[in-house]
């Protein structure tokens, strides 16, 4: 992504709090989904029905929330075309807070 001119942090989630959330692999999402809306992250993921179902659950909440781009199944393999649609969101997006960025990709 830095050689398409993007600023962004990409960090893969295993290495995101020395890979702590990935430890719980098949409990909930929520507690890194929280933190990661504290930290005004946006996720990248290939699975909406988790992620809008957690989401639900944190607005209930109030939490801050992140924002996120869900990439679609047909696109998830391709590395480069991800690349180029999330620095276009980031270009787009600019002046948006993370939890205000929420699209489909």
């Amino acid at each position: 992504m830095a050689q398409l001119g993007s600023r962004a942090v990409v960090l893969p989630i295993q290495n995101w709090h020395e890979g702590m959330y990935v430890a719980q692999h098949g409990e909930s999402d929520l507690p890194w989904l929280r933190m990661a809306g504290r930290e005004g992250w946006i996720i990248v993921h290939d699975d909406r029905n988790t992620l809008l179902r957690d989401y639900a659950l944190l607005a209930r909440e109030g939490c801050e929330m992140p924002g996120f781009a869900v990439v679609g199944h047909a696109h998830r393999a391709d590395v480069g075309w991800i690349a180029r649609r999330l620095v276009e969101l980031e270009r787009r997006c600019a002046k948006e807070k993370p939890g205000n960025v929420q699209v489909f990709l």
